[in-house]
């Protein structure tokens, strides 16, 4: 009788430290912070943001604006991502989010979402068409989606 309550005493000790330890690491993540974009071409963006505590990785999504719908990316352990194969001078919006895998599931953090646009390509044919004292004329390809020169 006494190694019966023995057993039943450690085995309720041993699931309270687990369920203790299954509440402790489902625990909400921080939401991704300082994400900004950097090194910004015409057909690529970098992203980078801070550390989150406890997380084990991180999700990229793209949004699709003819779909409406979020594309995942990647999931990555690192705190950096570059986004290539991009259209040039187009707006592009993307959100990040802390994932940490439980023994209950995997939890996540909120979204933190940056919109930003890629450059326009160069202007390319350029030519003088007239010139004079004063002033030069000139005439170049159309830049796709430029919405200026």
């Amino acid at each position: 009788m006494k190694k019966l309550k023995k057993f039943l005493s450690l085995t309720i000790t041993l699931l309270v430290i687990l369920s203790s330890f299954s509440l402790m690491s489902s625990a909400a993540l921080a939401k991704v912070s300082n994400l900004t974009a950097y090194n910004i071409d015409d057909d690529e963006i970098n992203l980078k943001w801070g550390t989150v505590k406890g997380a084990d990785g991180y999700q990229v999504y793209i949004y699709n604006q003819s779909t409406k719908k979020w594309t995942k990316l990647s999931n990555t352990k690192k705190t950096s991502f570059e986004a290539d194969d991009l259209l040039s001078a187009k707006e592009y919006k993307f959100r990040v989010r802390a994932y940490n895998k439980t023994v209950s599931g995997t939890v996540f953090s909120e979204y933190s979402t940056i919109t930003v646009a890629t450059e326009p390509d160069e202007v390319e044919n350029v030519k003088v068409i007239a010139k004079t004292k004063n002033s030069v004329t000139l005439k170049w390809s159309p830049v796709k989606r430029a919405t200026g020169y």
